[in-house]
């Protein structure tokens, strides 16, 4: 197993579903998909462990209770399930290029922060209509919707802080403790996602 790719959901199968399909092109083979579910109550749970057993890559999903939104302790979740030596982090409502773990497969450092591009965009069908790009680079905040790093590395700075409840800054957070730790980033060509909407207001930028 190369990479372990984590990503959360809660409430929103309709976008999930159809991106467990779509990973089905990536070009990287080698791979396995953990879906980090924060407690949700459309059937996401059930109708992941139905599909799991069609698709050529290890699918898993890992819940918790529902008690507000715990992205933190869900993406943690999902990393404890994993196998492999390098983390791959995504959310429900992104899309990515089929050279997506491919890219960060081949930049892998266990000593640096790797990120794509976040590219928003109207919808999945329109993506050449770009709305916004958020790149990736220090000098801009991290985003739990695109990121990878070494499982070593994820685990020694402290994973993700999971007092961060019905609150965002979880990103920011770990951020900050890499940088602290002299980690550096890496920006990855052809490891963007096309991103469903616009940026979320309120997020704490560096």
């Amino acid at each position: 197993m190369e990479i372990s790719l984590i990503i959360s959901t809660f409430n929103r199968k309709h976008l999930l579903i159809p991106l467990l399909y779509i990973l089905e092109k990536q070009t990287l083979k080698n791979f396995e998909v953990i879906v980090a579910d924060d407690g949700s109550t459309d059937g996401t749970v059930e109708e992941v462990q139905k599909i799991a057993d069609n698709l050529s890559y290890d699918l898993q999903i890992v819940t918790q209770e529902n008690m507000g939104f715990r992205v933190a302790s869900s993406r943690n979740n999902g990393a404890r399930a994993a196998r492999s030596r390098q983390l791959v982090f995504m959310d429900d409502d992104c899309r990515p290029d089929e050279i997506f773990l491919e890219s960060y497969h081949s930049a892998f450092s266990e000593k640096h922060l790797l990120r794509g591009d976040i590219i928003f965009v109207p919808s999945f069908e329109k993506q050449e209509h770009v709305l916004f790009i958020y790149p990736a680079n220090p000098e801009t905040g991290l985003w739990g919707a695109n990121f990878s790093l070494a499982a070593d590395l994820f685990w020694k700075v402290g994973a993700y802080e999971e007092s961060f409840i019905n609150r965002s800054g979880e990103d920011s957070d770990l951020q900050l403790r890499l940088w602290r730790s002299g980690i550096d980033t890496i920006a990855v060509k052809g490891a963007h996602v096309y991103h469903l909407g616009r940026p979320t207001a309120g997020r704490n930028w560096f």
